[in-house]
């Protein structure tokens, strides 16, 4: 079984065992951000557009879903990126459970050199809840890209503002 579907198998089970612990804390949020990105080996500085829904139990799991938009101005073109994440992480009780760290499983298509690429991957992340509306994290997430003239990988390390309700 290779390491993508061995991971998502892990994500699933976890997932399974954290819903069945009660939430204390749930929300949804907007974010922005700005990433150090990689694609198609050409680095540049990606802007990030997200939302998405976040929920905290009693017994320390973590877990949510995103989606985001993502522009990275290339040398010749803007990539703009289409995303979405499954999170799954552990908060710890000192400091109030304001700290979270988690794994990702991640999608994303991008329209690049005239047409469409897909793919999937992985990554991980870290919050912390700056006050009860507000929290930044800092993400890692690796993609596999599959395009019509190549296949190419894509990365980010994106630094995110969210404000949550």
């Amino acid at each position: 079984m290779n390491k993508l579907k061995k991971l998502s198998l892990a994500l699933l089970a976890s997932l399974t065992l954290a819903s069945s612990a009660s939430a204390y804390d749930s929300y949804k949020y907007v974010n922005v951000g700005v990433s150090a990105a990689t694609v198609a080996e050409e680095s540049a500085t990606g802007y990030d557009l997200g939302w998405g829904f976040n929920s905290y139990k009693d017994n320390g799991f973590f877990w949510g879903i995103g989606f985001d938009i993502t522009l990275i101005p290339l040398e010749n073109e803007t990539v703009t990126g289409f995303g979405g994440d499954l999170r799954l992480g552990y908060t710890p009780e000192f400091n109030n459970h304001k700290i979270a760290v988690y794994g990702i499983l991640t999608g994303q298509g991008q329209d690049i050199y005239g047409s469409q690429a897909y793919g999937f991957g992985y990554g991980a992340g870290a919050s912390y809840r700056l006050t009860s509306w507000l929290e930044t994290d800092v993400e890692y997430k690796t993609y596999s890209m599959t395009h019509e003239i190549v296949d190419y990988d894509s990365d980010t390390v994106a630094l995110n503002l969210k404000f949550t309700f």
